[in-house]
């Protein structure tokens, strides 16, 4: 059961993330895009451009000035204050850390910005319910980059963050890479660890990334076909590696709803646009399918959060 009004389209700007760079990185095949946004200030800005051109929904990683990917609460409660002092949008801070950290450190944030100043603390927090091989390959050389990086989400650590966001009042967007994984948040629906209305996010990976299900229609229909008709939800999708307009329009027709950004792909090959050039390009084109941008507020009520 969908609780959306089918007219609306949450949209969620990923403005950056553990891949794309502002410029190409050694033994990544993937391009950098000199508009990419590192420190608080800069996302905040990213974030209030995207806002401006209807995203509700602020999805946010950590980066040091150089542009090196961390994961460290302050940074987070800095640009979350500062999207909050500019926009109304719900803020969503990554709790994977590249992958690379231990589970504590990763959902560690959620407390330690619950005890930060007024605007700190979000109201989402991006988890993922299964672990994923997650890797670059590179076609011309046949070698993989990072060759061993598993992103592991055992049950007992996905429960852990469950925990954890609820006691901190905190409703999870729950990313899926594969069917199992969507099976999974039923599991901890049904053990009441995961509040109704569920935000699902369903994640496809392609070009160079590695991973999960591969950016197809058949593959959304295959996530949506099994969600069960009595769940409370709502849905998004976001696609690593490629280009994620083709599907985002599918699920704009399924009445779905869409992430895009400056994480999930780099653009390059289409004039380096920032995330709210990509949220204005798509904002017409969902119109065409006769939806429109779902506020803050609206969103909130579809998450009943209030």
């Amino acid at each position: 059961m969908i609780t959306q009004d089918p007219k609306k389209i949450v949209i969620t700007a990923a403005v950056n993330g553990p891949f794309t760079m502002r410029e190409k990185r050694p033994g990544i095949p993937w391009e950098g895009n000199p508009t990419t946004p590192y420190t608080p200030e800069e996302i905040a800005l990213a974030q209030k451009e995207a806002y401006d051109q209807g995203a509700s929904i602020a999805h946010t990683h950590t980066r040091l000035e150089d542009g090196t990917n961390v994961h460290e609460a302050e940074l987070f409660g800095q640009s979350h204050r500062l999207i909050h002092a500019q926009t109304n949008m719900l803020c969503n801070p990554t709790t994977g850390g590249g992958g690379m950290i231990t589970p504590e450190e990763r959902i560690g944030i959620i407390p330690a910005l619950a005890s930060m100043p007024q605007g700190s603390k979000p109201e989402l927090a991006e988890l993922t319910a299964g672990s994923v091989n997650l890797d670059f390959y590179d076609q011309r050389t046949k070698q993989w980059t990072l060759g061993n990086l598993i992103f592991s989400n055992s049950n007992a650590n996905f429960e852990m963050f469950l925990d954890t966001c609820n006691q901190y009042d905190v409703k999870p967007v729950i990313c899926c890479f594969e069917y199992g994984h969507l099976y999974n948040v039923l599991r901890m629906v049904d053990k009441g660890l995961i509040r109704t209305p569920v935000f699902l996010d369903f994640a496809f990976c392609g070009g160079p990334i590695v991973s999960g299900v591969t950016p197809t229609i058949e593959n959304l229909k295959g996530f949506v076909d099994r969600i069960p008709d009595d769940l409370d939800c709502i849905w998004e999708v976001l696609t690593f590696g490629v280009d994620e307009f083709p599907i985002a329009l599918a699920a704009t027709a399924m009445g779905g709803n869409v992430r895009l950004g400056l994480e999930d792909y780099h653009y390059a090959d289409q004039g380096n646009p920032t995330t709210a050039d990509l949220v204005k390009r798509f904002v017409p084109l969902a119109a065409a399918l006769g939806r429109t941008p779902a506020s803050p507020d609206e969103t909130r009520e579809y998450l009943g959060l209030g």
